[in-house]
């Protein structure tokens, strides 16, 4: 049995960077190999992954909760 790749499976991948990279993440993102692919890419920044740190780690069960400060081309 296959198992399934990255692109197959209904995930979101995050990446997190520092603030002062958005501009460069969102160029990256937006090129057509990844735009065009399955993979549902998003991006949290530094800032708002420390800022909600303590909420996150309280009330979140699952990575669903990473939805709430992901950011999306």
């Amino acid at each position: 049995m296959n198992s399934p790749s990255i692109s197959d499976v209904e995930e979101a991948f995050y990446i997190i960077i520092p603030d002062s990279r958005e501009k460069n993440i969102i160029q990256q993102l937006n090129r057509p190999v990844i735009k065009n692919s399955k993979m549902n890419s998003k991006y949290i920044l530094f800032s708002e992954l420390r800022s909600q740190c303590d909420a996150i780690c309280k009330f979140g069960s699952d990575y669903s909760i990473m939805e709430k400060i992901a950011k999306s081309t």
